[in-house]
Parts: C-alpha cells; structure tokens; sequence
C-alpha cells in the first residue's frame, strides 16, 4: 500500500506526540481533549500547506486562481476548527484514546 506523508515542523510534532500520551494517561479523556482538539487542526492546517498552498505558490498560477484558491483554503480552516472541536468532545472516551493512538502512529521521526 502507498502512503502520502508530509514533513511536521519539530515543535508541532512534538506537542502532537506529548497531547498523545497526556490523553491516554487521562483518566477522563475528555476533559483533556481541548489540547487534542488544537494538534488536530494545526496538523490540519499544516498538511494544507504542504499539498494545496506550497505547490500553487511554486507552482506559476496567475495571480486570479491563486488567490481564489487561498481563500478556499483560508475559508475551508475557519469551517472546520469548530466542526472538529464539536466532534471531538462529542465522541466517547474510547475514540478519544484512538485519535490520540492515531496521532502517535503517524508521526515518525526521519533521518
């Protein structure tokens, strides 16, 4: 099976790694999921970057489409932060302790 991966700047990856083990020691998992919540959508936000934004910025669109297509990005981020908080402190605590897993399988630190 193929995958698509993209690089995590350190301090993101981190934080993601330590949010991971603070929730699965939690006793209740959802009071510690705000900070679940906010790697979710800044790993979000940064794997956008990295497959939408970078390739129209290096890549020669004119300046109509690129900026047609920042503002989808920019508008589809502003949607999705308080749909994935609601869904997130509507799931129960085992699928809280899943995404946390989830969040520690895929990142892999490259040499």
């Amino acid at each position: 099976m193929y995958k698509i991966n993209f690089p995590v700047p350190d301090d993101i990856a981190q934080r993601a790694l330590e949010i991971s083990e603070k929730i699965k020691s939690c006793e209740k998992k959802k009071a510690c999921a705000k900070d679940l919540i906010q790697i979710i959508y800044e790993l979000t936000e940064h794997g956008l970057e990295i497959f939408f934004i970078r390739p129209v910025k290096e890549g020669k669109f004119n300046i109509l489409l690129r900026n047609m297509i920042f503002l989808s990005i920019k508008t589809t981020l502003k949607t999705m932060k308080p749909v994935i908080s609601q869904v997130v402190k509507k799931l129960p605590e085992a699928q809280i302790e899943y995404l946390a897993n989830f969040i520690e399988e895929i990142i892999r630190i490259e040499k």
